[in-house]
């Protein structure tokens, strides 16, 4: 799946804004680190404690560990901000120890975020946790609404699109991935709440190739599917063409999957920038640490450094 950044993200999804990324939740330095949640299955792996941590983490390493992690600052910052008792959370990821990771999601109608580090004082994981759930922001009700605006709109714009073919005999609008996707579209779920999904590591080399330049980790966003920002005119009307016309080149089920993923699915992976860090911020009595846009809650003894391109759990150019 393609990795986007959250600026793209947010346009993607076409995002009535109380959807897409995350949300805002952890505590402060206190010892109830455990994530205890009968609802998570996902792994039995216990909670990495990183207030006792003291030694140097790659990606691999650090995301291989059960706990929480949280996003911050824009992409034009290239993870370089510092963490602030004013600083708003951008996104918060629950790290399973097995793979897979949870990211949960409060933002308001704006696609801005609701929740800043200070708002963190205080709360355990579980804590956390708990307030993520009651801040997950997509309406079910919001959802049918939009679909439906989306398949009247599409219905109308594919019949603009055969009669338009109508004059046309080399354009064949009697692609069956049409009425397929349609059927897609009609059955298309919300999730009522994210699930673990997997992440990936990817490592850009230096000329030589031996080295790494620089490190990202796409990690997996659950919103409003694409399809959704395919209603009312200007940009939307171009892209209701956009996917007809990807449609009618679907000449096999592997484009056409390719194709319904990018519009009909839920889960979009955003790419964050990784850095090398050593250095600490605190914030009332939590202390954070990570790799720069990314950090979880330490001792401040840990250090964070990229992996190596020949690392097994990367992809490398």
């Amino acid at each position: 799946m393609q990795c986007y950044s959250r600026r793209q993200i947010v346009k993607h999804m076409g995002l009535a804004a109380g959807c897409l990324l995350l949300s805002p939740l952890s505590g402060c330095s206190t010892n109830d680190r455990p994530i205890d949640s009968a609802d998570n299955t996902a792994s039995d792996k216990e909670q990495f404690d990183w207030l006792e941590a003291t030694g140097t983490y790659t990606p691999s390493d650090a995301f291989k560990q059960k706990g929480l992690w949280f996003t911050f600052g824009n992409d034009y910052a290239d993870g370089r901000e510092s963490v602030a008792k004013d600083t708003s959370i951008t996104a918060i990821f629950e790290f399973y120890g097995d793979g897979t990771v949870t990211c949960w999601n409060v933002y308001d109608e704006t696609g801005s975020s609701v929740i800043r580090f200070r708002d963190l004082e205080g709360l355990s994981d579980k804590e956390v946790l708990s307030m993520a759930k009651e801040h997950w922001p997509i309406s079910q009700d919001e959802f049918e609404s939009k679909k439906q605006n989306v398949i009247d709109e599409l219905s109308s714009s594919y019949e603009d699109l055969k009669a338009e073919a109508a004059d046309n005999p080399d354009l064949n609008v009697e692609n069956a991935y049409f009425s397929r996707f349609f059927e897609d579209l009609k059955s298309m779920l919300l999730p009522k709440e994210p699930e673990g999904k997997s992440y990936s590591l990817k490592v850009q080399t230096d000329d030589t190739g031996n080295n790494t330049e620089y490190e990202k980790v796409c990690l997996p966003t659950c919103g409003y599917p694409g399809v959704l920002s395919l209603s009312g005119g200007g940009a939307a009307a171009w892209g209701r063409k956009e996917l007809w016309y990807s449609l009618l080149r679907a000449d096999d089920d592997t484009k056409y999957e390719s194709i319904s993923n990018s519009y009909l699915s839920c889960y979009v992976n955003r790419e964050v920038n990784l850095i090398e860090s050593d250095t600490s911020d605190d914030v009332y009595s939590s202390t954070y640490q990570g790799f720069g846009g990314i950090v979880t809650r330490t001792g401040g003894s840990a250090s964070f450094v990229l992996d190596e391109p020949t690392s097994d759990e990367v992809e490398a150019d």
